[in-house]
């Protein structure tokens, strides 16, 4: 595992240090995609995408979470959530935004609404236990396709109280776009300069939300990430599973419009370890994918929590033991000269370390 700022720098060989210029003239042969996302004018970006001259394929998609991620939707959330159940919200407004809250890394919205209307619908508060709903109806497997595939009670529930949210929460952005409160402090600056840079690498660089597709439309809109991405994946595209389908949904979106993906390593970067990287490493393990995952937390407090969890969860430790893994506490990346300093995170040569990790499970395997 990587750590981003990294507590303990090793030795490396100097090497001169290139521009982005300089990395972009390197790069032989350019194609452009034009962006499905539109910007407010109803405009699209124009991308510039690097294809290897050796098979005449991309070199690298991300996929890349919204919320915690690039940006803090924080406020949109918890504001739309009061509408939603407003007895409860009349009752104890923090405590209905807490409990919300609460189950924003259960992997996809139809779980995080169908436990809210457990609780405030039929009054089961024991589902205010996050682990105590995962457990009933996550874990069994029954119970999570019940939910998340359409055709049953639970899940026309949970997708009809989504449709709602999808209203009241693409109102309230659209309120905070017109008065202008949607400041700097609505986006990651350090994982905006990634992606940034990623962008014009010529990498493939995708979203996928856990939140109804109006509301994430206007996510990439009025953040202006829509200048940088080629799609957008929401809970729409990944009923009967978490973004696992997303990922693949959105692989097949590139592919409808001839760009060729071969062996390129796929980065899967969000906040959750299960819902985001962990859906990554379902694809590597079942699938075959050559995959890397980056785990954003928003400050080195954060991330010692994840250690701390970790060192005690067998499944999170073969994720980060077979998987090229890199933990990144967002607030505390070092700047240097108006840069942010991310290392080598995403570079080919973590792109060579997964293809090689791939390589050496496969012979343990056979």
């Amino acid at each position: 595992m990587r750590e981003i700022p990294d507590k303990n720098p090793y030795p490396r060989k100097e090497t001169p240090s290139r521009t982005y210029d300089e990395q972009l003239e390197a790069i032989p042969k350019r194609v452009d995609l034009p962006s499905l996302l539109t910007g407010p004018d109803g405009e699209h970006a124009t991308l510039s995408i690097a294809i290897d001259t050796a098979d005449g394929k991309a070199r690298r998609v991300n996929f890349w979470d919204l919320d915690k991620t690039v940006l803090w939707a924080h406020d949109v959330h918890l504001t739309a959530v009061l509408k939603m159940f407003p007895e409860a919200a009349a009752k104890d407004p923090k405590d209905l935004q807490d409990t919300s809250e609460a189950g924003w890394r259960l992997g996809n919205s139809y779980r995080e609404w169908y436990r809210l209307y457990k609780i405030y619908t039929e009054g089961r508060n024991e589902y205010r236990d996050v682990e105590a709903f995962r457990k009933e109806f996550i874990e069994n497997e029954e119970n999570r396709k019940r939910i998340d595939g359409t055709g049953h009670e639970w899940h026309d529930i949970a997708a009809e109280i989504l449709a709602r949210y999808d209203i009241e929460a693409s109102s309230v952005l659209s309120d905070l776009h017109e008065s202008g409160k949607l400041g700097e402090e609505f986006l990651m600056p350090a994982m905006v300069h990634l992606l940034d840079a990623k962008t014009r690498l010529g990498e493939i660089n995708t979203f996928m939300t856990a939140n109804p597709p109006g509301l994430a439309q206007a996510l990439v809109q009025y953040s202006g990430l829509w200048k940088y991405g080629f799609d957008i994946a929401s809970d729409h595209d990944m009923v009967g599973g978490g973004k696992e389908i997303a990922i693949e949904h959105l692989i097949r979106r590139i592919d409808e419009l001839g760009i060729q993906l071969g062996r390129v390593c796929h980065i899967v970067l969000g906040d959750s370890k299960r819902g985001d990287v962990g859906s990554g490493y379902k694809l590597m393990k079942e699938k075959g994918y050559t995959v890397a995952g980056v785990l954003v937390r928003k400050d080195l407090a954060e991330a010692d929590l994840f250690k701390q969890a970790a060192s005690s969860d067998p499944q999170l430790r073969e994720m980060m033991t077979k998987m090229d893994f890199t933990l990144v506490a967002s607030d505390d990346v070092p700047k240097i000269k108006g840069q942010y300093k991310l290392g080598r995170l995403g570079s080919a040569a973590a792109a060579k370390k997964s293809e090689k990790m791939k390589e050496s499970q496969e012979k343990s395997s056979s």
